[in-house]
């Protein structure tokens, strides 16, 4: 993490991109989107932060491929 780098919250990414919170979990967990994780508070993980230059790289890359839906499916 850069010092001085804005970072947004796992939600405040999907208003960006018009999806879910757990849509942008699942870009992370597949690797597309890369995340900071913050220390847990001793119950596990603590919360994922996304620089805002990761942010631009994935719209970048998602508009590269037209026609690619990168949510998850159901069921």
């Amino acid at each position: 993490m850069a010092v001085g780098e804005k970072f947004l919250t796992t939600r405040e990414v999907a208003e960006v991109f018009g999806v879910t919170p757990r849509a942008v979990r699942f870009w992370v967990k597949a690797g597309q989107l890369v995340a900071h994780q913050t220390p847990g508070g001793g119950k596990g993980p603590g919360h994922h932060r996304f620089g805002q230059d990761e942010v631009e790289r994935f719209r970048t890359c998602r508009q590269d491929v037209p026609g690619i839906e990168f949510t998850p499916s159901r069921g």
